[in-house]
């Protein structure tokens, strides 16, 4: 019998996981921080251990990158929000000024696709609307051009 070690690879999809998503910008260390720890799982326990050890690991790691995330993007949001109000106080008429501008130009918008939708509908309620044509002509009487 020959004395093989233990194959110490994690799962190929929670690596790739957790070299996609780069977590706190240094991916290399916290997988190979990872990797370690499941190495060490597997010569102590058996491999099965280990990969649920990775992905229970993996998972929670995800979890509170993205609960620090949305938590920051709130924060932001509300700093945002906060200058917004000072400008608009501080620069009144230039504010109502931009606001209007727009207020005018998403008015123009919405007109200009109610307009299009409409063009776009003519002869659209017929059984076969493709193969209907509008043929136009001028008549001209008199002769002249």
């Amino acid at each position: 019998m020959t004395n093989r070690t233990p194959i110490r690879k994690p799962p190929k999809a929670a690596s790739w996981l957790l070299r996609r998503v780069n977590v706190f910008g240094d991916g290399e260390t916290t997988l190979g921080d990872f990797e370690e720890g499941f190495a060490a799982i597997v010569e102590e326990r058996n491999k099965i251990l280990a990969v649920i050890w990775y992905w229970l690991q993996l998972l929670l790691l995800l979890g509170s990158y993205i609960w620090g995330m949305f938590y920051w993007r709130c924060v932001m949001f509300r700093n945002y929000v906060k200058i917004a109000y000072r400008t608009f106080k501080r620069y009144r008429v230039y504010s109502f000024i931009n606001i209007a501008g727009l207020g005018v130009a998403v008015a123009c918008c919405m007109l200009i696709l109610v307009y299009i939708s409409h063009e776009l509908s003519y002869d659209r309620y017929h059984q076969n609307a493709k193969r209907i044509f509008r043929v136009c002509s001028d008549l001209n009487i008199g002769g002249q051009a």
